[in-house]
């Protein structure tokens, strides 16, 4: 699937998230784009959340004052702790005096309550000008939460039983789902189907065989006879585009 909008919000007064998340609600209706918004009425929710994998917010929207802790906090530990430079921080408060205090947490942005609708579009149209890249994502529902990932960050996925698990850059994450629905959100392109438990990013492949295939990583999955050949077909094909392409092909 393409990029939808994760974001999050967290401010301690109830009224100014409902504000926030019904402007970027209407934002999205308006402009057609794809956008989940998580509330958070504390910073140390937000930074538990933060924490677990498989969770990238693009945009947070972070009061400063927060009853349990601080805006600045929570940022510098996204930055620091987590060296996440990914997620853009709009800070947001009543007062103007934290210029200082920010700088090294980089945010995107500063808003000044009350926040318009005009302000939250202001927000989202420097986003998409800041990121004109469009990625793919591959999106899961892990308990309440929905999660996604970039699929350039997945080596592979494995379907163990009733769960799916996910293979990636930083670590294993799995959730409860059918092997069928993960493979219809992956770019066919660069995700095979090797055997009816795997499903590989070709990316990460080092060596291709008859039998098994070697990542980057060293790990070996097999190749199962019902989808030998269409393994070799796109093999070949991606010769056809890619010099060189078939020293990978080896006995393993």
């Amino acid at each position: 699937m393409t990029e939808m909008y994760m974001i999050a919000i967290c401010d301690d007064d109830v009224a100014a998230c409902a504000e926030i998340e019904r402007h970027l609600l209407a934002y999205a209706r308006t402009e057609n784009v794809q956008l989940e918004a998580e509330v958070f009425l504390g910073g140390k929710e937000l930074s538990e959340r933060l924490k677990k994998p498989g969770i990238h917010f693009q945009l947070l929207f972070l009061d400063i004052e927060l009853g349990d802790t601080d805006g600045i906090t929570v940022g510098n530990m996204l930055r620091e702790e987590l060296a996440n430079e990914r997620t853009q921080i709009v800070f947001i408060s009543h007062r103007q005096e934290y210029a200082i205090q920010l700088f090294q947490v980089r945010p995107m942005d500063f808003l000044v309550k009350p926040i318009s609708y005009e302000r939250i579009c202001s927000i989202m149209k420097l986003y998409e000008r800041l990121h004109p890249e469009k990625k793919l994502f591959f999106a899961f529902r892990k308990g309440r939460n929905t999660c996604q990932i970039a699929q350039d960050e997945i080596l592979y996925v494995k379907c163990d039983g009733k769960k799916i698990r996910l293979f990636t850059t930083y670590g294993e994450m799995d959730f409860y789902g059918k092997m069928a629905d993960a493979g219809s959100q992956l770019d066919g392109d660069k995700f095979w189907v090797i055997h009816k438990s795997f499903i590989i990013n070709v990316d990460y492949v080092s060596a291709f065989g008859k039998e098994a295939v070697r990542l980057i990583n060293g790990e070996y999955l097999p190749v199962s006879k019902s989808c030998r050949r269409n393994v070799m077909e796109k093999l070949q094909e991606r010769r056809a585009v890619r010099e060189g392409e078939e020293g990978r092909y080896v006995r393993i």
